[in-house]
């Protein structure tokens, strides 16, 4: 998680590790089968989750 914290401008941010926590959450199906940060976009949107981890989201659309 501390990959997304906002001090210092994301300056820890490593999308390498936000994959890994994505990967901790096996039982979701809309999360267990990411292959990248597009990915991971696209499946905020289709849950419907981007307006609620809004800063998450443009996190991962800047990258």
């Amino acid at each position: 998680m501390g990959s997304l914290n906002p001090v210092n401008s994301f300056s820890s941010f490593d999308k390498g590790k936000i994959m890994t926590l994505a990967k901790c959450y096996p039982n979701d199906p809309k999360f267990s089968n990411l292959q990248g940060i597009r990915d991971l976009a696209k499946a905020l949107i289709e849950a419907n989750l981007a307006k609620t981890y809004s800063l998450i989201y443009l996190l991962v659309q800047l990258t």
